[in-house]
C-alpha cells in the first residue's frame, strides 16, 4: 500500500528531524533482534499494546483505589488510548481518488501522528515523574498534589460566567468546591517533608500559591530543588536525544509552526517511504516498553504477570529499558 502526503490537509512523516537511532540500533544488533524491530515494527507494537501492556495493567485495574493513586491508572489508560488511535491513523485512513484494489493509496496525516506521539510522550513522563521517580509514597503524593493544584489554577484561567451554569447557586457551589479543594491541597503541601525540610527560597521554586505559581516537575540534588521545564523533564526521563528532537519537531506540527507547513509544501502528494513511518513506530515501541517496565516497579501483581511473559519479550523490555535509562 502506498501512503501519500495529503494535498490539502496533511503532510508527510515528521521524521526529517534528526531522530538518532544509533543507540537502539546498537542494542538491537548486539541482541540479534533485527527482525522484530525492523521488518514489521507495527506488528511488534500491536503485540505490546494488546497483549503485554493490557495483561500487566489488569491487576492494577482490579485493585485500584479511589484516591490520588487512581490517576496513575488514568495516565496509563490515556497513553493506551492514544496508542490505539495511532495504530489506525499511521496506516493511512483517507483513500486517494486514484486508489485501486490492486494499488491502494491512502493519505498520511503527519500532523495528527506527530501530535499524538507528542501527547503520548507527555503522558509517559508525567506518569514516570509522579509515580516512579518518587522515592516513597509521600514524595509521590506531593508531586501529585502539585500536579493537581497546577491543573486547578490552569482551569481557573477559563473565562467562566454564571450564565454557563444552570443556576447561580450551581456556579456558587462550583467555585466554593474548588476553593475548598485548593485550601486542602495547600495545607497538605505545607505539611509535607519538602515544605518543612527546605528553605522558603527553595520551596518557592515549585510552590508559591499566593502567586498561583506551581511546578510539579522538579528534582532534588545536593539539598537544592531544581525546577524543570517540560523539555528538561523529557531529557531527564528519556535520555536518548531522539526523544528530545522528536518532541521539538512534533511541537511544530501541534502548533502549526512554520517548519510544519514548510515540510507540507515540500512533500505533499509524494509517496511516503515506510522507513519514515516505521521510525516513529519504533519510538512508540520504546515508550511502551518504558511504561510496561515502570508498571512492574510499583505493582507486585503486575510484576508476577510480567514474570510469566516469554523470555524473548522480557529480555526486550528489560534490555531496552536498561540501555536507554542507565
Amino acid at each position: 500500500m502506498c501512503k501519500f502526503g495529503l494535498e490539502i490537509t496533511s503532510v508527510l512523516s515528521g521524521t526529517t528531524c534528526p531522530v538518532q537511532v544509533a543507540q537502539y540500533a546498537r542494542y538491537i544488533q548486539v541482541n540479534n533482534y533485527m527482525d522484530r524491530f525492523y521488518k514489521n515494527p507495527m506488528n511488534y507494537l500491536e503485540r505490546l499494546l494488546l497483549k503485554n501492556l493490557s495483561l500487566i495493567y489488569l491487576p492494577r485495574k482490579r485493585n485500584e483505589k479511589d484516591d490520588w493513586t487512581l490517576y496513575s491508572n488514568l495516565l496509563i489508560e490515556k497513553y493506551a488510548i492514544h496508542a490505539s488511535t495511532l495504530v489506525h491513523v499511521i496506516n493511512g485512513f483517507i483513500t486517494s481518488s486514484d486508489s485501486t484494489p490492486n494499488n491502494p493509496k491512502t493519505g498520511y496525516d503527519s500532523f495528527t501522528i506527530n501530535s499524538l506521539i507528542r501527547v503520548m510522550l507527555e503522558s509517559y513522563i508525567t506518569f514516570n515523574h509522579i509515580y516512579i521517580l518518587s522515592h516513597n509514597e509521600k514524595d509521590a503524593e506531593l508531586r501529585y498534589l502539585l500536579w493537581e493544584l497546577d491543573g486547578i489554577y490552569e482551569r481557573r484561567k477559563f473565562k467562566t460566567e454564571i450564565a454557563d451554569f444552570d443556576s447561580p447557586s450551581d456556579y456558587k457551589d462550583y467555585v466554593e468546591t474548588e476553593d475548598r479543594r485548593i485550601d486542602t491541597i495547600i495545607r497538605l503541601i505545607q505539611n509535607s517533608n519538602v515544605y518543612k525540610d527546605f528553605s522558603p527560597t527553595e520551596v518557592n521554586k515549585i510552590f508559591k500559591p499566593d502567586k498561583r505559581k506551581i511546578n510539579w516537575r522538579f528534582l532534588i540534588n545536593d539539598n537544592k530543588i531544581n525546577s524543570l521545564k517540560i523539555i528538561e523533564l523529557i531529557e531527564y526521563t528519556c535520555p536518548p536525544r531522539m526523544f528530545f528532537n522528536f518532541y521539538k519537531n512534533a511541537s511544530f506540527h501541534t502548533h502549526s509552526g512554520f517548519n510544519s507547513i514548510d515540510q507540507h509544501k515540500r512533500e505533499r502528494g509524494k509517496v511516503i517511504d515506510n522507513d519514515k513511518s516505521d521510525t516513529l513506530v519504533r519510538l512508540v515501541i520504546f515508550l511502551t516498553i518504558f511504561l510496561i517496565h515502570d508498571i512492574t516497579l510499583i505493582d507486585k501483581e503486575s510484576k508476577k504477570v510480567f514474570d510469566g511473559f516469554s523470555d524473548e519479550i522480557k529480555n526486550d523490555i528489560i534490555g531496552i529499558n536498561k540501555e536507554f535509562k542507565q
